[in-house]
């Protein structure tokens, strides 16, 4: 289970603010060379304004990690970004920079409006409550480091990168229980490489934090409901989700009797075949493709060919990126092509909510480069208010919640969300 991103109008007090980004190759074992454990696939499909977003975040980030500071939130100013850009970076920088075992999923924005759609501001991500005290992340950025290294150290016998990932697959579907809560402290690598219960996002993001400190490139891709990875070996991407991979996920009854009775179902596979496992789960959300999704069309298992021996984790380093690349990735076929189909999806439909609740909203659509605002009311703010999109419950009663979706050549879309305070 994945909690989706919860974005809100509003920022917290305490905070640490972004600066510059540490520089490149330092070891691995530095304190600022987080960097190590994600990959910039992503990154490098960004225009400049967004890239500065994201790098922002991660410089903030890395304070964070070596600060000794009570904080509640990092943030980063942003500027010449529309909502929708501004949304999907913050959501890929919390999948893909998973190393930072103390940040959560709920995001929140201030913003002016500048020409037409564009909009300049501050973004900002919470701290997880245990990790806000300074001391207690410290002593926790310990155990994380622990963790990595003893997982890594298991692959040093094995000669070929797929090797070495076969182990790391294996290593976490043994070490990991699959919870089902839907704590915001399971969302994160904390769970899987401090704690050893989580749900799949806990499972992708140690898969990722540990196959990109052994130098294979992996991201990972999220779905409304699941979350997995995709992997580059051998001149190829592959799918691969250890959390399917694993049979007492969801509480399964497979026994293992000698370690873990684990399947390969989906260990290096195409897209159709992660489908054909459950399609729903792995749809990917529709910003993935936005920026360039990699196609996985082969089916590798455990024999792909020459996947190399993988980097020495001291000579792992990612270079700052500051060219000016104003390339979103997507050609104007692409954006025509978006343009013929406005399908927009919500969640949730409807909701009952306790007097004081909130709620957070999402939404996917099929044409993300062609939207260009987004406005959300409630029918009855007596009952319940919208801010952002997060619902407030205020009194017992019913209301719709509406979302109008405004496309580039004038079109517009509506969606409802039914209400019940109780």
């Amino acid at each position: 289970m994945r909690i989706r991103r919860i974005l809100a109008g509003m920022l917290a007090a305490v905070t640490i603010i972004a600066g510059s980004i540490p520089a490149s190759g330092l070891q691995a074992e530095a304190a600022t060379n987080w960097s190590v454990y994600s990959d910039d696939y992503f990154y490098n499909k960004m225009n400049a304004s967004e890239k500065k977003l994201y790098s922002g975040m991660t410089s903030a980030a890395n304070k964070a990690m070596e600060s000794s500071d009570n904080i509640t939130e990092i943030k980063a100013p942003y500027s010449g970004l529309t909502i929708e850009q501004l949304t999907n970076v913050l959501r890929i920088w919390t999948e893909t920079e998973a190393q930072y075992f103390f940040i959560s999923n709920s995001i929140h924005y201030s913003y002016s409006t500048g020409s037409g759609s564009v909009v300049s501001g501050t973004a900002s991500i919470d701290v997880l409550r245990e990790y806000q005290s300074g001391s207690a992340r410290q002593a926790a950025k310990e155990t994380f480091r622990n963790t990595i290294r003893s997982l890594l150290a298991q692959t040093t016998s094995a000669s070929t990168l797929v090797e070495k990932e076969k182990i790391i697959h294996d290593a976490l579907a043994k070490r990991l229980t699959w919870d089902g809560s839907d704590s915001q402290s399971k969302q994160s690598s904390a769970s899987s490489l401090i704690g050893e219960t989580t749900v799949c996002a806990g499972y992708s993001a140690a898969f990722s934090v540990l196959m990109n400190a052994l130098g294979a490139p992996t991201i990972t891709i999220t779905s409304s409901s699941h979350g997995w990875n995709e992997i580059y070996l051998d001149g190829k991407w592959y799918n691969v989700d250890v959390t399917y991979d694993d049979p007492l996920w969801n509480g399964g009854s497979n026994t293992y009797p000698d370690g873990r009775n684990i399947r390969y179902t989906c260990f290096n596979v195409s897209d159709s075949t992660l489908r054909a496992d459950d399609y729903y789960a792995h749809i990917p959300d529709s910003y993935w493709d936005s920026y360039g999704r990699p196609v996985c069309s082969t089916d590798g298992g455990t024999s792909i060919g020459d996947s190399g021996s993988g980097r020495d984790i001291s000579e792992i380093g990612k270079t700052d990126d500051t060219a000016s690349n104003t390339d979103t990735g997507k050609s104007s076929d692409t954006v025509k092509k978006d343009m013929s189909s406005y399908k927009v999806t919500v969640s949730p439909k409807s909701v009952t909510l306790k007097k004081g609740a909130r709620k957070g909203i999402s939404y996917s659509t099929h044409s993300p480069s062609a939207l260009t605002k987004v406005t959300w009311s409630s029918c009855n703010k007596k009952v319940a208010a919208v801010s952002g999109m997060v619902i407030r419950a205020k009194k017992k009663g019913r209301t719709t919640i509406r979302g109008t979706f405004r496309f580039a050549d004038g079109t517009k879309k509506t969606v409802k969300i039914s209400v019940r305070v109780k």
